[in-house]
């Protein structure tokens, strides 16, 4: 007996080729066979029969930069991915992650691993794993990386703003090698956070040579200080140095200078590609959890609690040297946006007008707000520069959306499924959608749009089996009317449960866990391991 057949599809297996009619055979969570199949196999030898009516059939979509790995304790499904087609996410990036232990994500102070149950518990990553499948299984696959930033601290602290001695070098060394051994896909850096920031470049290549030895994959948020393009180099240059297979995280979709240096490397032969999101509408991050932010930018605060961190900002010369160092206050105050709010006489007005009415200089009044012991509301930021009616400040350039090295990205950070006010973004729920639209709108075909959603994010997270459409390759399969697959332009901050429309079906490791725009609740997904060294 077969589980399911997938019929009278159009098939776009994720290799590029053309489409084509067919069907998909599946059983025991893996391909058996795809073409035309349902004239040579009886109907009572199939428990499944799905008629798909000429909708497009391709492999799940992988996105490779989200920050979901605690968040899947809160919400195991994490819908708002599976209606856009996800299936596999990769987690542990911008140098946090979960690895080693339960006890090291709990004390880590950065906000990008979420909130932890106390009785959520693991001493190794191959723990993490099982820990999942006890808890009842996931809404889909999750592969994770080793965060650099998480390592170092756990190395040598957060304070310390210095290249790492030759003891602690080989401290992150061995837990790297114990990540990779039990399964992690690779290593991720934040190079604009402490305390990654410190890492001179020579510290990442030695680290990256580890990564190598298990044909892993070194993804990083690159340098702030002198911007995205010098960022992008280093990357390119730590691929070309130790041979490791490089991902560039997030750049915006008008980067054409980055896009040909990493196309450029590709043809070097050096393994480079990047994800872009496509639109985003600005993060809304509430006033505590912005104070949280803020503190983790400085290594003199960074492994201080945001309870003593808040007590500072009471006094009036320490929110002055807060000020004067902290990238967050040079942007527009008339363009930071109260929301959410517990006034409700404050909701949309900008933080500047809130501050005259109070006779209070802008950048001070946001520090006391964050310093009061319940947030008042949230911020939304970046809200004046990337909405849609302002999207002619940074435009999606066709040569960005449609190069053989950009694929989708969502990077994701509700850090509280449980309370999504906490911190979130608009359009990330979206991203998959947007960047099928604008991929059609510059020209691309829907089969090479896939192809970058799925065979590339595989093969970068050296995800072997799947990404493709081919006989024993996992069963994450999705189906859907590409001109229906849609997400709003613009949304609004106060929203963020808006969610893509128009997919029909979602399979996940050959189990149904959407249907007809529809949850079924089903949790078939897991931790995905990588295999260790390599021969």
């Amino acid at each position: 007996m077969y589980d399911i057949l997938i019929k009278n599809g159009r098939i776009v297996d994720g290799s590029g080729n053309p489409a084509f009619r067919g069907d998909v055979l599946i059983k025991d969570g893996k391909i058996v066979d795809v073409g035309r199949l349902a004239a040579q196999i009886p109907d009572e030898k199939i428990e499944d029969i799905i008629d798909v009516d000429g909708k497009v059939v391709a492999p799940g979509f992988i996105d490779p930069h989200t920050h979901e790995e605690v968040n899947i304790f809160a919400d195991p499904v994490l819908g708002r991915y599976l209606y856009q087609g996800v299936t596999t996410v990769i987690d542990g990036h911008c140098g946090s992650s979960i690895f080693t232990t339960s006890e090291l994500t709990r004390q880590y102070p950065s906000y990008f691993c979420g909130h932890l149950p106390e009785d959520v518990k693991w001493d190794s990553l191959s723990e993490y794993a099982q820990v999942c499948q006890d808890r009842g299984g996931l809404g889909f696959n999750h592969g994770v990386l080793l965060g650099h930033g998480t390592l170092r601290w756990a190395a040598m602290g957060g304070a310390k703003q210095r290249t790492a001695h030759t003891g602690e070098m080989e401290t992150m060394r061995r837990m790297i090698m114990e990540g990779l051994e039990q399964g992690a896909l690779g290593m991720s850096t934040g190079l604009g956070y402490v305390p990654g920031k410190a890492a001179p470049t020579w510290e990442v290549e030695r680290l990256c040579q580890e990564l190598t030895l298990f044909n892993a994959t070194y993804a990083t948020h690159t340098r702030a200080e002198h911007g995205r393009a010098e960022g992008t180099a280093e990357a390119i240059r730590i691929g070309r140095t130790s041979g490791v297979c490089v991902h560039v995280s997030h750049l915006d979709p008008n980067s054409a200078t980055e896009i040909a240096w990493l196309e450029a490397a590709s043809r070097e032969g050096i393994e480079a590609a990047c994800d872009v999101m496509p639109h985003s509408g600005g993060h809304v991050i509430r006033l505590d959890v912005y104070a949280r932010g803020i503190k983790s930018s400085h290594f003199e605060h960074f492994d201080m609690s945001l309870a003593e961190f808040k007590a500072l900002l009471k006094d009036k010369d320490f929110r002055s040297q807060i000020i004067a160092k902290s990238h967050e206050f040079r942007l527009p105050k008339d363009e930071l946006i109260l929301v959410n709010c517990t006034d409700p006489e404050w909701e949309g007005r900008s933080l500047q007008e809130l501050a005259s009415e109070s006779g209070k200089d802008a950048n001070h009044f946001f520090l006391e707000l964050m310093a009061e012991e319940k947030p008042a509301g949230a911020i939304w930021q970046y809200a004046y520069r990337r909405n849609q009616t302002n999207r002619n400040r940074f435009p999606v350039l066709k040569d960005v959306i449609t190069s053989p090295v950009v694929t989708c990205g969502s990077d994701s950070i509700m850090t509280n499924p449980a309370d999504p006010f906490e911190h979130y973004e608009l359009q990330r729920n979206g991203v998959f959608p947007t960047f099928l639209v604008q991929g059609r709108e510059a020209g691309a075909s829907l089969e090479y749009n896939i192809q970058r959603i799925t065979a590339l994010p595989a093969r970068q997270f050296r995800l072997w089996d799947r990404g493709m459409l081919r006989p024993g390759m996992a069963a994450d399969i999705v189906v859907f009317a590409p001109e229906r697959f849609l997400f709003p332009e613009e949304i609004v901050p106060q929203d963020p449960h808006v969610l893509a429309q128009g997919m029909n079906k979602v399979l996940v490791n050959g189990t149904i866990v959407l249907s007809d725009g529809k949850l079924t609740g089903a949790t078939p997904g897991k931790i995905l391991l990588g295999k260790g060294r390599r021969e």
